[in-house]
């Protein structure tokens, strides 16, 4: 290989490294707002549970009147 392969080969690796920081900086960026929007997700659901929680103990304490078990369905 004479000195202007050589040259050209490492130009041309000196650009592939470029590329990959490129696509690895791009990367990163998204596994961190990807993190972002776990975190968020994961507050979300711990409220909804929350939530659910207490609409249960809530539907415990409605009087046996509105808990009928034999009613109709809604469609008769």
């Amino acid at each position: 290989m004479n000195e202007h392969e050589l040259e050209q080969r490492i130009a041309e690796l000196t650009k592939r490294i470029e590329q990959l920081e490129t696509r690895y900086t791009f990367a990163e960026a998204t596994v961190e707002q990807l993190n972002d929007v776990i975190v968020q997700q994961q507050k979300n659901i711990e409220q909804l549970q929350g939530l659910l929680s207490q609409l249960t103990e809530m539907l415990k304490t409605l009087p046996l009147a509105f808990q009928e078990k034999d009613a109709p369905p809604p469609h008769y």
